[in-house]
């Protein structure tokens, strides 16, 4: 437990040094701010510990799953499909019959934000009962700025402060979606790396103490994306964040880091990549199974040869993340194949029509590593 007068005292948990603000070199004051402690004192009950291990562990004879969502993202032709052929034209009927039909395809549940809420629902009520009457889950995505990246790209330049308070705002809303886990894009790329350090230090503090329930058997966690436009969209910050702060938990897109870097980052291209690879795959708790390249963060088949060596380059990273998971001992692991629609789908350069069924691809990707992944339960390479 933790009570208000040793939270200031007790050692601090970012640099894992000394009290908060001890003036360490790699704990800068104040480390968290006294903001953040404020906020964190305030969510806290008598007994609740902000950091704390609540993995659940994995008896012997059991092996750990693999459970793979949709993202919503793209399903909107679908949807305006099955509305238009309901002559009520009722969205949340709609959004019924879509959620269906992907869990009889063999997805958990749905990826979605809450701007995804409003446009498949009436409301976040609504949205709930809709998952609840298709028995799909849900992982909730929060942006606190540059929402669903529409619009214009200086709305993510926004204030340090104001993107905190989006985020707290996004995580009371999206508490009441009862999801099973929180992704959340953050930050700007335009950021120095001193002003992601002090927002990472407020976030986590306020993440780490923000009480989203319980699914599946643990507390819901909340992990932030490796995203162009974000903190985290270069390896080298992100590497540096979770140096600096050990909670920081990661939802792994790594296609954005094979197109930002241009290169396919993998552990035999530098010791630097090997060490990435290791504390990334261990702070990672959700893969965005999307596979990209040097020149493009999206592949349009997993089966053309041109694509083999970034899609290989891409499994070696979830590989990892899978092995740290089991040596973790966590009972499941959380996977989107989260490809697009145009413009990140490649289309024909005459007719302008995607490459590939955005559908088809999304379920080919899902049973290509749920293959996969049962070759990795049973303990051979994969």
């Amino acid at each position: 437990g933790i009570s208000s007068t040793s939270l200031a005292t007790r050692p601090c948990s970012f640099c894992l040094c000394k009290p908060p603000g001890c003036g360490a070199t790699n704990c800068p004051p104040p480390f968290p701010s006294p903001a953040a402690v404020s906020h964190l004192k305030a969510r806290l009950r008598p007994s609740q510990a902000p950091l704390c291990d609540y993995t659940p562990r994995l008896s012997e004879e059991k092996k750990m799953d693999l459970r793979v969502f949709r993202s919503l993202w793209g399903c909107e032709d679908e949807f305006d499909g099955l509305r238009s052929s309901d002559k009520s034209g009722d969205k949340c009927a709609a959004a019924t019959k879509l959620f269906g039909r992907l869990r009889d395809a063999g997805f958990a549940g749905v990826e979605a934000s809450l701007g995804d809420v409003q446009a498949y629902t009436e409301s976040e009520t609504e949205f709930v009962k809709v998952k609840e009457q298709a028995k799909v889950d849900l992982i909730a995505g929060v942006y606190t700025s540059w929402h669903d990246y529409e619009g214009p790209w200086n709305a993510g330049l926004v204030s340090k402060e104001a993107q905190l308070q989006e985020l707290e705002s996004q995580l009371q809303r999206v508490k009441k979606l009862q999801p099973v886990h929180v992704n959340v894009h953050a930050g700007s790329d335009f950021w120095d790396f001193e002003t992601a350090q002090s927002f990472f230090a407020d976030a986590l503090c306020m993440t780490d103490g923000f009480d989203l329930g319980e699914r599946w058997g643990r507390p819901v966690r909340v992990s932030f994306e490796t995203h162009r436009g974000r903190a985290l969209f270069h390896p080298a910050t992100t590497y540096r964040l979770c140096q600096q702060f050990p909670s920081l938990r990661l939802t792994l897109d790594v296609s954005h880091w094979m197109t930002v870097c241009e290169r396919l980052i993998t552990p035999d291209s530098s010791p630097l990549d090997k060490d990435l690879l290791k504390l990334v795959a261990q702070r990672t708790d959700h893969i965005h199974a999307r596979v990209g390249h040097e020149q493009r963060a999206q592949v349009h088949s997993l089966e053309d040869p041109r694509f083999k060596e970034a899609i290989d380059a891409h499994e070696v990273w979830w590989d990892a993340v899978w092995q740290a998971q089991r040596s973790a001992g966590d009972a499941f692991s959380l996977m989107t194949p989260e490809f697009g629609p145009p413009p990140y789908m490649p289309t024909d350069q005459k007719s302008g029509e995607p490459l590939t069924d955005l559908d088809e691809i999304c379920k080919a990707q899902m049973h290509r590593q749920r293959d996969r992944f049962g070759t990795f339960v049973k303990g051979k390479s994969t």
